[in-house]
């Protein structure tokens, strides 16, 4: 009886020292993927101490309202004025730097500030391991220029097309198709989408994490924006056929079906002017913002579309994926990376000033 009083005490002992290892390692596991996922929209806002509205307004959405008071404004005809959006951001940012090579190229080590402020890693400057990543990528690519940006005398107007479902249901695809420039970003499909966001593409900014696009835009150029060292070793694999390794925050795109020579490198000092001179932040710039920035410098005309989000659409034009839904996980965490509502005043302020036209009115202004 004594025996088997004691056995069931350690039978228990053993039982509870079981459950309390599972529950540490469970806290562990938890922890760890937090780390790697960033935390829960909920976590986000109780470490913050914002309120739910609070947290909306700084990343820059709108809660539902009345539908827009004035109509869409579409471009009219062809009409076209040389200059007109380089002249008013240089107006709004006397820092606007008009002759900054867009794409990296052969000299780019004699490019200026590319390497200052010591500073020496991506997003905002090329380390020595990535200048010579950059060599190797050069002798890969047949060109860093494209017949668009030799300009020609010829009024160029040009739409970033962003993915907001915003767009979804305004029948703006022909619209779209009829600017001389297209700009889309990472994974946004054409196919099937072409009533609302047109079938035209001409450049396409990606990384690798967004590259995961299987439909391949046949007239687009496509443009690597390198966050990290990763980006260009990334680029560099699929070029050569070959299977790319790395640290990513998601599944990557593991080919692009490009031909080299319609394959670009953004030169990172356009992702640090969009951030430091543009905006106003220290934060990294998202793709969107990064492009417009990009479009100021070859474009005469820029005007945006989707761009913005409300609660009555859905995230993406592609998706049935809400904005609570999108803000779970990774998104919450990347909202401490980037800083969404300062691109949004930014943006705002350029659709104010009518340096650029936003056709589905994602950044509303008082």
């Amino acid at each position: 009886m004594r025996t088997m009083e004691l056995s069931m005490r350690l039978f228990v002992f053993l039982l509870g020292a079981g459950v309390i290892t599972i529950n540490i390692f469970y806290r562990h596991l938890s922890y760890k993927i937090h780390k790697t996922e960033g935390p829960s929209l909920q976590e986000y806002y109780r470490s913050l101490n914002y309120t739910d509205e609070v947290f909306l307004k700084r990343i820059g959405i709108r809660p539902p309202g009345p539908k827009f008071s004035h109509p869409i404004k579409y471009p009219e005809g062809d009409s076209c004025i040389p200059g007109y959006a380089k002249s008013l951001v240089t107006e709004i940012n006397p820092k606007f730097n008009t002759n900054l090579p867009l794409f990296v190229k052969k000299g780019f080590r004699e490019w200026r500030g590319l390497m200052d402020d010591g500073h020496d890693k991506l997003p905002f400057y090329l380390s020595d391991q990535d200048c010579k990543m950059v060599d190797q990528l050069l002798d890969l690519l047949p060109s860093s220029d494209h017949p668009v940006l030799s300009g020609g005398g010829k009024c160029r107007r040009c739409i970033v097309v962003g993915s907001s479902g915003l767009v979804s249901g305004q029948n703006l695809g022909s619209t779209i198709d009829k600017y001389d420039v297209v700009m889309r970003m990472n994974a946004a499909p054409v196919r099937g989408y072409e009533k609302d966001i047109g079938s035209k593409t001409t450049f396409r900014f990606i990384y690798p994490e967004s590259a995961t696009l299987k439909d391949v835009d046949s007239d687009a150029d496509y443009v690597l924006v390198p966050y990290k060292t990763d980006d260009l070793a990334w680029l560099l694999a699929v070029i050569q056929k070959e299977k790319p390794e790395g640290t990513f925050w998601k599944e990557i795109g593991d080919t692009l079906n490009v031909e080299p020579s319609r394959i670009r490198v953004l030169n990172p000092q356009v992702a640090r002017s969009t951030s430091y001179e543009h905006v106003g932040m220290m934060n990294v710039p998202t793709i969107g913002t990064i492009a417009v920035v990009a479009a100021f410098h070859f474009c005469d005309m820029v005007d945006i579309v989707g761009f913005g989000l409300r609660h009555d659409k859905p995230y993406h034009y592609f998706e049935n994926k809400t904005i609570e839904g999108e803000f779970e996980g990774l998104f919450a965490y990347f909202t401490v990376i980037h800083d969404f509502a300062k691109e949004k005043e930014f943006i705002k302020d350029l659709v104010r000033r009518a340096a650029i036209n936003d056709l589905t009115h994602g950044y509303e202004y008082e």
